[in-house]
């Protein structure tokens, strides 16, 4: 059988299980029971997911339950455990033979917290499930008081820890998910930070903690109430704090207020509640308030007066100069040459970085260009990378940024390569752990002196100009090379793609990492190594590349970046792009940038003074190159950027003047524009975004209801409240 870690048969794997799970296809039973024995943890993760989905479709649930019991119980990889986990959850009174393992699990203090808190929901589960069964207990539907089976029972408590009968759950569905679009819809007030609201009361807020430089999450949804989530008006993500605006005064609305406050209470998390007579004092409420918490907020323009430039700790000095090298021969390429060079120390022993060189033949008395490739998240250095740049005619240094050395497969979705005797700190999430170790010791602190050091070895090759050498990361990479650009001064160009600064507004991380991290382990780690700290620094040319819907690194945290440096910016932004090495490198933008900046070569076509009028948007367009295609890149949807469906409508391109002209359609939300040149390169227009104001009044007519109070199920808060599970 094919190596099924090959990249595009991972992808192929991975989908193929989305699509099971997703269409609920009963007759792939056998063919998910083998995914989930693959030897890729992505593929495992996505098929015990599936194989929950199928729970109660009529699949053979003693072998569904047969084959995730191992992976729950000992898969190398927590996540995938983790989806396990909740796969036999969702198999009820059939995962009996599981609550032993399950009970270990839950009270093993040396699992994760969340493999722990899904172990305890999964014993509760089956526990009840299996009391109904046995005491021939009943539950009545909440809405039609029928009888509710054991299987309808376990069906409506996972979506929505209420029992409802299977007729009254599909109704119940979809009143949900139209009460999350009326929800969406009430949002008509924006903030003069650009997020749109649902009250006066709550633009005041926002805007108090905009002014204050605190970071927050508007109307997001948190999981704190056992298997409930919460959805609270504003999440303060570095200091862990809620805040609730309650500002409506029926008794229905004051009962389901007073639930909510005891819930926050019972879990003991720090609530401020603000009531529309606390909003003439707003800002010393919430300034004391915050204060008890032990935070103090000032102004940011006071704060940006007091604080200088991010303090550069690195020994510039020392890592200018090429470093030491050892040769590495238990590693070979075609065309490359692999190698240790010497980097900073970590607890006081020194430390090596493995790397692939290559320099391609250059002609007598000439010099090439070069550039520092710095690797994401599950990767290490890559010789396939370093080769492409040299048939560009370029230079270039690939190095693994976590102290490991290279294995099959190059890039791996969870878990690290293999660690050599002179590694420094592990890297990416590894680090939000380390935030009480001497900086000096710290991941961010190494993979940035990495990059430094590889710099200087690159420039002191033969054939090479160094004066002329560019950087480029993709994801944790991208990232790095923010923080590199504004670090290393002899940079002349620099691409991150996909990464980014603000990881604690809105990233993959502030869903998922962040929050299992104390307050002031992300608050540190954010000050040290965000790279908005950075970017300000920045005024060499830089080129962002992404896609619409990234996960990690989504458009809106992107925009917040590339709007920081004060150097020539180009943007870069394709429909859906994926998340990968190979789809990281391989846009002709990154090559046709760096030929702009490094060898004279044609730039990017460049998109200026946009604007709308009305439901017309349009930009101007310059480019030395014919412009072959314009486009709008349009969305009606809102919520979480990975789950937007986008469009692509043709835009009008008036070659005389270099204008670009489109027709927003009705209910859009957010929108860019794209040209391409004769080589395929694209150039985008920042995004924008039309608030639910404007887009009601001028699609729908008018505005929508904002009554307070619960849902159609009962779901508390002011406008919201505990919702389902994900």
């Amino acid at each position: 059988m094919k190596n099924p870690m090959d990249r595009q048969l991972e992808k192929r794997l991975s989908d193929r299980a989305v699509a099971i799970g997703r269409e609920g296809e009963v007759a792939a039973f056998a063919e998910l029971l083998e995914l989930l024995r693959s030897s890729s943890a992505n593929v495992r993760r996505l098929s015990a997911s599936a194989l929950g989905k199928l729970a109660w479709l009529g699949v053979d649930q003693a072998a569904a339950v047969a084959a995730l019991a191992p992976v729950a119980r000992r898969d190398a990889h927590a996540q995938t455990r983790q989806y396990a986990i909740k796969a036999l959850k969702a198999y009820g009174a059939a995962a009996e033979p599981c609550l032993h393992d399950l009970r270990d699990m839950a009270a093993n203090a040396a699992e994760k917290d969340y493999i722990r808190r899904d172990a305890v929901a999964a014993v509760e589960h089956i526990e009840e499930v299996l009391r109904i069964a046995a005491a021939a207990a009943v539950h009545k539907c909440q809405r039609c008081s029928a009888a509710v089976s054991a299987d309808e029972y376990a069906r409506s408590q996972a979506s929505f820890q209420r029992p409802f009968c299977d007729r009254c759950f599909d109704e119940v569905f979809l009143e949900r998910r139209n009460f999350e679009t009326r929800v969406e819809l009430a949002k008509t007030i924006e903030a003069a930070d650009g997020t749109v609201v649902q009250s006066a009361g709550e633009r005041q807020i926002a805007e108090w903690l905009a002014v204050h430089g605190v970071a927050y999450r508007y109307d997001a949804k948190f999981r704190i109430i056992g298997e409930f989530q919460i959805r609270p008006d504003f999440y303060l993500p570095e200091l862990d704090v809620y805040i609730e605006y309650w500002g409506l005064n029926t008794p229905q609305y004051k009962m389901s207020m007073c639930q909510k406050q005891a819930l926050y209470q019972q879990e003991g998390k720090r609530l401020i509640s603000v009531y529309p007579k606390d909003l003439r004092v707003l800002g010393r409420l919430l300034s004391d308030k915050l204060q008890t918490f032990g935070f103090s907020v000032q102004p940011a323009s006071t704060r940006a007066a007091k604080s200088a430039p991010p303090v550069v700790i690195w020994p510039l000095a020392t890592l200018s100069r090429p470093p030491a090298t050892f040769p590495a021969p238990a590693f070979s390429a075609p065309g490359v040459r692999a190698l240790f060079y010497e980097s900073v120390s970590c607890q006081g022993k020194p430390t090596r970085v493995f790397a692939w060189l290559g320099v391609p033949e250059v002609p007598a008395g000439q010099t090439c260009p070069g550039v520092v490739l710095l690797h994401g998240g599950g990767g290490t250095a890559m010789d396939e990378w370093v080769r492409l740049w040299n048939t560009r005619g370029y230079a270039a240094i690939a190095m693994d940024q976590c102290g490991c050395v290279p294995g099959a497969p190059e890039t791996r979705q969870f878990g690290t390569h293999a660690r050599h005797d002179f590694s420094g700190p592990s890297g990416w999430d590894d680090s939000f752990d380390r935030t009480a170790d001497p900086i000096e010791d710290q991941w961010p602190y190494h993979a940035v002196a990495a990059a430094i050091a590889g710099h200087s070895l690159l420039a002191a090759q033969p054939g090479v100009d160094a004066g002329r050498i560019g950087i480029t990361g993709i994801s944790w990479g991208g990232y790095a090379t923010c923080i590199v650009a504004a670090i290393d001064p002899r940079l002349r160009g620099a691409v991150p793609v996909y990464g980014c600064g603000f990881l604690g507004h809105d990233s993959g991380w502030s869903d998922g990492p962040f929050l299992t991290r104390s307050a002031e382990q992300v608050r540190r780690w954010l000050d040290l190594w965000d790279p908005s700290n950075y970017l300000p620094s920045v005024a060499l040319p830089m080129c962002w590349v992404s896609g619409t819907n990234d996960a990690p690194y989504p458009l809106s945290i992107l925009q917040k970046s590339y709007q920081l440096p004060t150097g020539p910016r180009s943007l870069c932004i394709r429909v859906e792009m994926g998340h990968s090495h190979p789809d990281g490198w391989r846009p002709e933008e990154i090559g046709v940038f760096m030929d702009s900046v490094l060898r004279g070569g044609e730039p990017l076509p460049r998109l200026r003074d946009q604007g709308r009028d009305g439901s017309k948007v349009w930009a101007v367009c310059e480019s030395t190159r014919p412009i072959t295609k314009a486009e709008l890149c349009v969305t009606r949807a809102l919520g979480h950027w990975v789950d937007r469906k986008w469009n692509i409508h043709p835009a009008r391109f008036d070659a005389a003047t270099g204008r670009i002209e489109a027709d927003l359609p009705p209910r859009a939300t957010t929108w860019f524009l794209n040209v391409f040149d004769d080589r395929n390169c694209v150039a985008s227009t920042p995004h924008e975004e039309w608030s639910n104001y404007e887009r009601t009044r001028t699609h729908v007519g008018g505005h929508p209801s904002s009554a307070g109070g619960p849902d159609p199920h009962g779901h508390l808060g002011n406008r919201r409240g505990v919702g389902e599970t994900p």
